[in-house]
């Protein structure tokens, strides 16, 4: 059966979402341009207006043919269509799957967030016959995750081996968006975007973790198991230019002095952009095989994991962690506290700070777990999920979260300061509130 466009046109003041036209075949050879666009918008290379007209009458042929919606997303500001957004249905039936792209120039300005907001608010609020939206993610496109996250959808978990990219086998991590979870979302706010979902930004992941594999590969040859990112590389909190991509590697023997020497000689002057640093963790698989990884929020990226589930967190181990971390966080404080008192110029500031967000997120994390949350599901989540999670104990604590994402990394002495004392006032809060918790049980 036929579809119909909404009407009247999809809009929120910034993004009008309308059908593609012919006067959209310069931004179709712009996408063209970019291999992951092209490559997920089966876009024609080399581009050509012929093969642009094709594609847009294929974009029609979806409504025709009852498959979905697709649009053009047009930055009211300026008139100019600048990306895409669409909706195909999926199985089962009432379950449909978003997609968006915006050329590389327009990312940073939220745009992508807003146009899949306004459809899939659209789609599970009128009749369309939509119960549930589901997307699929490539655990190293984070931008990508955070739209998703912004927009309010909730990770279910990573399917192993499920798609496939340029022939080989793909995990995806799979995300789903109800009715229920819209009032949950996050207020859109185009500040608050620490990254856009370019294909820049994705394109820049995927470039990183090749230069890594060829660097590892090049030092420990033989020896070399596995290279797995993880944590917020993979979660989805990771923050440009402020965050640690975090890396495991996994290998025959211990990891030696003259290993070390032999990585950093590889690597060069890399800089991993689009992170700030790289954290590194060696982990000797002859050696007996003891919990590394928690289940949905890690990706091998090269080689495979020996063993896997013996390298996995389960709950209770989960739960053991947090313990640890609460039990551990005053002495924390205290240090931070006593770094922070003294951290004269910019550079000292942002280290600081970076140094407590990294201790903030396992930290609330623990103190969820003791609220009562689940801990597989507390453990792999990203930073805006866990303010939406903080939200239902401690809304102003959520507030103060929020308000330090939006700014981060910061610049500016003014920044810098009130980045830093929120943070370690929020260090303190959950401090108090896990010795709260814990008289009470």
């Amino acid at each position: 059966m036929a579809l119909t466009y909404p009407n009247p046109r999809l809009e929120d003041g910034v993004v009008l979402l309308r059908p593609w036209e012919e006067q959209d075949l310069a931004l179709l050879e712009r996408g063209s341009r970019d291999d992951y666009v092209a490559e997920i918008e089966h876009l024609p290379v080399p581009f050509d207006d012929e093969g642009g007209r094709k594609w847009i009458a294929r974009q029609h042929a979806h409504m025709e043919n009852g498959r979905g919606w697709t649009f053009a997303i047009l930055e009211l500001a300026t008139g100019e269509a600048v990306g895409g957004v669409g909706l195909l249905f999926r199985h089962p039936p009432g379950a449909a799957e978003p997609g968006v792209w915006v050329v590389a120039e327009k990312g940073g300005h939220g745009i992508a967030e807003r146009a899949t907001r306004l459809l899939c608010r659209w789609a599970l609020t009128t009749e369309t016959g939509i119960a549930r939206l589901q997307a699929t993610v490539a655990p190293w496109n984070l931008p990508s995750q955070r739209v998703l996250e912004k927009v309010g959808f909730v990770r279910e978990g990573l399917l192993r081996a499920y798609a496939s990219w340029r022939g080989s086998p793909q995990d995806v991590l799979l995300y789903s968006l109800l009715a229920r979870d819209l009032d949950d979302a996050s207020p859109l706010v185009a500040e608050a975007q620490p990254a856009s979902a370019d294909p820049a930004g994705a394109a820049q992941i995927s470039r990183l973790q090749e230069r890594l594999a060829t660097a590892f590969i090049s030092a420990l040859r033989e020896r070399l198991v596995a290279l797995v990112a993880y944590g917020s590389s993979v979660e989805g909190s990771f923050i440009p230019h402020f965050s640690d991509f975090d890396l495991a590697v996994f290998l025959h023997g211990e990891f030696t002095v003259e290993d070390a020497i032999a990585v950093q000689a590889a690597l060069g002057d890399l800089e991993p952009t689009p992170f700030d640093y790289l954290q590194t963790k060696f982990v000797d698989v002859s050696a007996v095989a003891t919990p590394t990884l928690v289940p949905g929020s890690f990706a091998v990226f090269w080689g495979e994991l020996p063993a896997e589930p013996a390298y996995l967190h389960n709950p209770d181990l989960l739960r053991q962690a947090g313990k640890r971390w609460l039990d551990a966080l005053p002495g924390l404080i205290a240090d931070d506290r006593a770094a922070w008192s003294v951290a004269a110029g910019s550079a000292r500031r942002q280290r600081l700070v970076r140094l407590m967000m990294t201790r903030l997120k396992p930290a609330l994390r623990s103190l969820l777990v003791e609220h009562g949350e689940p801990p597989a599901e507390v453990w792999i989540s990203g930073w805006h999920q866990l303010a939406r999670r903080w939200r239902d104990h401690d809304a102003a604590a959520a507030e103060a979260l929020d308000s330090v994402l939006t700014v981060l990394p910061s610049s500016g002495r003014e920044q810098e300061v009130a980045c830093g004392e929120t943070v370690l006032r929020l260090l303190a809060q959950i401090e108090m509130a896990a010795r709260a918790s814990s008289s009470t049980n």
